[in-house]
């Protein structure tokens, strides 16, 4: 099979050079994204409907996690591109008789054109989110003009701002439709039958993976952690015991953290009430002297679906301990 060489080392080049060093510049923003104050409990199926008028932290946190999601569906597209090319070069390069081989090596160089094509698509989904931004935006104008100037109810408000921003939407995006699609589709695929079906491929490839990937990070970009101030502390000497609590991003609600100390063998004992501190921190305080000689854990559980390493990889709910020792 012929096969353009200096082609494909420009698109390696391009792949290496561009998209994964911009996705992984990107990806730096996660402990920003982890930390940000959403005040709720975001799952990828939270939705903000017009009734409850534009919740501003919401909109903001599901756009850093879509720049997110896209960086991660950016830098899947180039592994696998290099991937399909590498397995190529390595047992599919030479010319060969074997019809398996032969069907191999053309589903090698398609899969490496398509995910290299769905990289560029991605740039026309970064279009879409910025136009549905200046969209919401727009909405929440319309909402704020509604209620400050007129006696109307929030809700009266949400659904009128939100039709206003469908229709103007629906308008663009006939617009958009009509005069300029089907001039990039024949732009990019030079009007190749062929071009055009991995087009279409390459296209439905890049919003179904982007897709997956937005509600892996919308689940998994959260902070949810709990600290203690020491790890040894003595009834003689009064200490305090400081419990350090942490939440943001997806997991922001505070009242659906449970903090609760245990004894040694996983008894509870009590559960505590942090006070927040600002930022998603909060602090409760517990004293040593009101406690008996042992070993104390502490626990945070919140309910939120997670994936992780351990088995069976998704979990309901997430659990952080942390232990300390009481002494005389």
């Amino acid at each position: 099979m012929a096969v353009d060489e200096d082609g494909w080392k420009e698109q390696l080049a391009f792949v290496s050079g561009y998209i994964l060093v911009f996705g992984g510049a990107v990806l730096k923003l996660w402990p920003f994204v982890a930390g940000f104050q959403t005040g709720i409990s975001v799952n990828f199926w939270t939705a903000n409907f017009p009734s409850e008028g534009v919740n501003t932290p919401l909109w903001v946190f599901w756009y850093l996690t879509g720049a997110l999601g896209m960086a991660v569906t950016a830098i899947t597209l180039a592994i696998v591109h290099i991937f399909s090319r590498g397995l190529w070069l390595a047992f599919f390069s030479g010319t060969s008789t074997n019809p398996l081989m032969a069907g191999m090596s053309r589903m090698l160089d398609r899969l490496r054109k398509i995910s290299y094509d769905a990289a560029f698509f991605l740039l026309f989904y970064v279009v879409i989110f910025i136009a549905l931004g200046g969209l919401i935006l727009l909405s929440a104008g319309v909402e704020g003009a509604l209620t400050s100037s007129l006696p109307v109810s929030i809700k009266f408000a949400g659904w009128i701002a939100r039709g206003l921003v469908i229709v103007v939407g629906l308008l663009i995006w006939s617009y958009f439709n009509i005069k300029y699609w089907p001039r990039i589709m024949h732009t990019l695929f030079d009007g190749q039958i062929q071009d055009i079906n991995s087009g279409i491929w390459a296209f439905l490839i890049a919003i179904l993976l982007f897709l997956v990937m937005y509600m892996i990070v919308i689940q998994n970009c959260f902070t949810a952690e709990v600290n203690l101030s020491g790890k040894v502390f003595q009834r003689s000497h009064r200490d305090l015991i400081e419990v350090e609590l942490k939440l943001g991003g997806a997991t922001s609600a505070v009242n659906l953290a449970q903090l609760r100390l245990s004894n040694s063998h996983g008894t509870p004992l009590q559960n505590l009430a942090p006070q927040y501190l600002g930022e998603g921190d909060y602090l409760g305080i517990l004293q040593s002297q009101d406690l008996p000689e042992g070993l104390y854990q502490v626990t945070l559980e919140y309910p939120h679906s997670s994936f992780d390493s351990s088995y069976p990889f998704l979990h309901k709910r997430i659990v952080a301990q942390r232990w300390f020792l009481v002494t005389p």
